[in-house]
């Protein structure tokens, strides 16, 4: 078997986990690292090993692909530099595995795309859930109608965050665009928590690699933390054949619940909790009971797995890698933000604690975000982006100390009305 050479684009933050597995197991899965682009080489921990093998390292993807190339390129890098990035390693040859949220736009995804099926090389999304085999032997059973037709599928993450976390790295996190006017849209949503949006249209996608897209959609984006974007959000949909979902995460909450999920259908309910055992459960209407097993360790699925679907047909633009369609539903629930006139700048009013309780901390917010009040922002119709809205836009105001009422009232694992 043909070792891949695999370019490693940012080893620091999340792409240090890559780095970490293929030198545990790349091996054995006939996989080396050809090279590393890291601007901020001090950011890799791992980077006197990768220097004892000789690892070449780089600024840039051009520079590298200037004096080496690669069989596969495993990009997590800021979202800003998604695009350029995808497209120079395909133009050079290079399958993609790229960190979600992989372009901030469906005008981008279109371009994306097109640069894949011009090069013939695969381009896959790091949502790692779906290289899971529990979730792939759970999708088969349910193409194959074990639990007959999907009804409905939830699902809540509450994953706190504070200052620290969005102002860490380059200063890109929370932030609409960087500074020269690239579109980032860095969400719960679009990033941190897009694994578990995503993986509900995947699981319902009537293909083994494909995803459900749904015809209708309804977003309450909210925001308490002094950052550009929302830090919470409630997104309500509807597909063609009437399957209803509901996704709440937020970063605005005290206690922390890894991700939940119930998925509806007509012969089955299927659970699952991150924080329980962590297994995919299946109690069919019969009395039956299963288990598919839990989701494994997320870098390596993504580093190994990946690798594996080009063992299997790289070559082939045909065949196109699990999770990539799913950029696009949630850029058409993203598109109206985006092309807004204006959004109001994030803060906390004089006088009030932030939701964790802390005046320094609510000190430091004010004074970085000039001292305006957060505002509630509530999407309306997706320009240009295919929905028909639910319902009528609105804004309101959720400021720090509203945060736990919203968090005990709305998001809460076990409390939300069921969506069917």
């Amino acid at each position: 078997m043909k070792t891949l050479k695999v370019l490693i684009v940012a080893a620091g933050g999340y792409g240090g986990q890559y780095v970490q597995a293929l030198l545990e197991g790349g091996a054995a899965h006939g996989m080396e690292i050809a090279g590393v682009v890291e601007p901020f080489p001090a950011s890799v921990r791992q980077r006197a090993e990768l220097e004892a093998l000789q690892v070449p390292w780089y600024d840039t993807v051009e520079a590298f692909y200037a004096e080496h190339d690669a069989d596969l390129a495993l990009i997590s890098s800021p979202i800003q530099f998604h695009k350029r990035q995808v497209l120079s390693c395909l133009e050079n040859g290079s399958h993609v595995l790229c960190e979600k949220p992989l372009c901030s736009s469906p005008e981008d995804l279109r371009e994306l795309i097109a640069a894949r099926d011009r090069s013939g090389r695969l381009l896959g999304v790091g949502y790692q859930w779906s290289w899971a085999e529990a979730v792939q032997a759970f999708k088969k059973d349910a193409i194959a109608g074990k639990f007959g037709r999907l009804l409905s599928m939830k699902t809540l993450i509450r994953w706190p965050r504070n200052t620290a976390y969005f102002s860490r790295g380059i200063g890109w996190a929370g932030k609409v665009r960087a500074a020269d006017g690239t579109w980032i849209l860095d969400s719960i949503a679009h990033n941190a928590c897009g694994h578990y949006l995503h993986h509900m249209l995947f699981t319902a996608g009537k293909t083994q690699d494909g995803c459900a897209v749904p015809e209708r959609v309804r977003a309450t984006l909210l925001r308490a933390n002094a950052i550009e974007n929302f830090d919470t959000a409630m997104i309500e949909a509807e597909d063609a054949d009437g399957a209803r979902y509901l996704f709440l995460a937020s970063h605005a909450v005290e206690e922390n619940v890894n991700p939940v999920f119930e998925f509806r259908y007509e012969k089955a309910v299927v659970r699952y909790e991150e924080d329980g055992d962590g297994e995919i459960h299946v109690a069919f209407a019969d009395g039956r009971e299963c288990s598919y097993g839990g989701m494994g360790d997320r870098a390596s699925m993504g580093s190994i797995h990946f690798p594996k679907a080009l063992a299997h047909g790289g070559g082939d633009p045909g065949r196109r890698a699990p999770c990539l369609p799913a950029g696009g539903c949630l850029g058409a629930d993203e598109d109206h933000l985006r092309r807004a006139d204006e959004l109001p700048r994030p803060g906390l009013p004089e006088g009030r604690r932030d939701g964790m309780g802390n005046e320094r901390r609510a000190a430091e917010n004010r004074a970085r975000a000039g001292g305006n009040a957060p505002a509630l922002l509530r999407a309306g119709p997706a320009a240009g982006g295919g929905g028909t809205p639910l319902g009528p836009a609105r804004q309101d105001r959720l400021d720090g100390g509203d945060r736990a009422l919203y968090s005990e009232r709305i998001l809460t694992a076990r409390g939300h009305p069921p969506t069917d």
